[in-house]
């Protein structure tokens, strides 16, 4: 039975501001996040700990944090700092050491108890970081929760639940799975990348060409497929849902990356409940070459190869949530998705100040009231 909950399969940046802004309107909402990324300051501690990426989770957890308490606040301004990037010799470490002990300025603010959760984990992770570690720039808040992995014998459950308890998360937050694993794309070209921060075009450059595939391997070192099964506690909330979101951000990286673990898309199939692509009014990097309908087609594809044949497309797309004023690549393709049984919801969701991209506020607004509707007309 749905719980009334809109669960959305998304990733780090895109969605950050309007997960804020739907927390502040539903505490109904469900982040499955990805952990696949393989650069950034997630890099160093995957290399280090052979753990999952945490940037996604942290920065998500972050987003959803109470805007109304002073005590979470201070929380946020310690988990949300990140360490010197001066390459002046010393001064990330003096800071982190600093931290570790309670008497960096930031964390003059924090209570006994949450300094106490705080500095524990931190102390941790220094007794475990190797001594090459390159602090500099380094995210608290990914220290902390590397830390609380390893406290936690390498579970990241019971750290989520308590960087929610002191962060006072609106929002329910968990990673699509919590092995150490990476993503592979193929080319058109018949090139194969491994490692999702060379295709995603933020970090090394655009991709030069278009995605075909995408899968999970086990290594960076290794192209050939590996299988991971959705977590018991993943499938659940994904049954539960009333409202399954496929919301914009990088397509592949993001979006379907989070599809891929095995029960995942037999999950979503099995949840009669209206499920919602929201596409991307910018431009994003992974689809390049993609028009609307191939996207839609990819999401069916994905879910299909875990699901099996669909009984009808609306199991695992029955809407997707455009702007009224935005062009889509390829232009709307309103006779494929009416004949795929697939409304077409538009709605204001840009601003002059936000176009290209989508408005925190109104698209938030925007799948409140789809779910309000119970319902997808």
């Amino acid at each position: 039975m749905s719980d009334g909950s809109i669960l959305f399969f998304s990733g780090g940046t895109a969605m950050r501001a309007t997960a804020g802004e739907l927390a502040a309107l539903t505490r109904d909402a469900v982040h499955i996040v990805t952990p696949f990324d393989s650069g950034g300051s997630s890099a160093a501690l995957r290399q280090a700990f052979a753990m999952p990426a945490v940037g996604d989770l942290r920065s998500r957890l972050l987003a959803v944090a109470s805007r109304n308490c002073v005590e979470a606040g201070a929380v946020c301004e310690v988990l949300g700092h990140r360490l010197s990037a001066s390459s002046a010799a010393g001064d990330a470490k003096g800071e982190f050491l600093q931290l570790c002990a309670g008497a960096h300025p930031l964390t003059a603010a924090l209570s006994k108890r949450a300094l106490r959760a705080v500095t524990n984990w931190l102390e941790v992770f220094k007794k475990a970081m190797p001594a090459d570690f390159p602090l500099p720039g380094a995210s608290v808040g990914n220290l902390f929760i590397a830390g609380g992995y390893l406290a936690q014998k390498r579970r990241l459950a019971p750290v989520i639940k308590t960087f929610a308890n002191l962060v006072k998360a609106g929002s329910v937050v968990f990673p699509a799975v919590c092995a150490d694993m990476h993503l592979a794309v193929r080319l058109d070209s018949g090139e194969v990348i491994v490692g999702q921060h060379l295709f995603t075009g933020k970090e090394c450059g655009r991709i030069e060409g278009r995605i075909a595939d995408i899968w999970l391997t086990n290594s960076l070192c290794s192209q050939q497929k590996a299988r991971v099964n959705s977590p018991v506690g993943i499938r659940r909330l994904v049954a539960c849902a009333g409202l399954i979101c496929y919301p914009v951000g990088s397509f592949y990286s993001s979006v379907i990356a989070n599809l891929l673990p095995t029960g995942t898309g037999r999950a979503i199939v099995a949840n009669p409940c209206p499920k919602l692509f929201i596409p991307n009014l910018g431009h994003d990097p992974e689809l390049r070459g993609h028009s609307l309908e191939a996207q839609v087609e990819r999401i069916l594809e994905v879910v299909e190869a875990d699901a099996g044949k669909l009984p009808s497309p609306e199991r695992a797309v029955g809407a997707i949530l455009v702007d009224d004023r935005s062009d889509y690549p390829g232009g709307m393709p309103e006779r494929y998705l009416r004949e795929k049984g697939i409304n077409i919801l538009k709605r204001r969701l840009a601003t002059g100040l936000s176009a290209p991209l989508a408005d925190p506020v109104l698209l938030s607004k925007a799948i409140y009231e789809i779910r309000q509707r119970c319902g997808i007309k």
